[in-house]
């Protein structure tokens, strides 16, 4: 498996759209691309966190090329939710 860590800032008035928009949107496009295992949606004050689970690195090269990943991405771009920079980290698990 790995993972893909998606970091955004959500504006403090806008919290409610925003869990609204991951319950009504992003989970059930994620849930419709190939190779995808499981979301959590994190928070810690303004600071959220989208880490997703996948079972390979071409499933996350496909999500990023996605016609339904990029038009809710878009739309949660244009939303006025988001607040500073979003980010993007792919991680793999280490063995131990």
């Amino acid at each position: 498996m790995i993972y893909r860590l998606w970091t955004t800032g959500v504006d403090p008035t806008q919290v409610g759209r925003y869990r609204e928009f991951a319950d009504s949107r992003s989970l059930p496009m994620f849930r419709e691309q190939q190779g995808f295992r499981e979301a959590y949606f994190l928070q810690d004050g303004d600071q959220h966190w989208v880490l997703t689970v996948w079972e390979s690195p071409d499933d996350i090269e496909r999500l990023s090329t996605s016609e339904t990943y990029l038009a809710t991405a878009r739309a949660l771009g244009e939303s006025g939710i988001l607040i500073g920079e979003q980010t993007v980290r792919i991680l793999y698990p280490e063995l131990v």
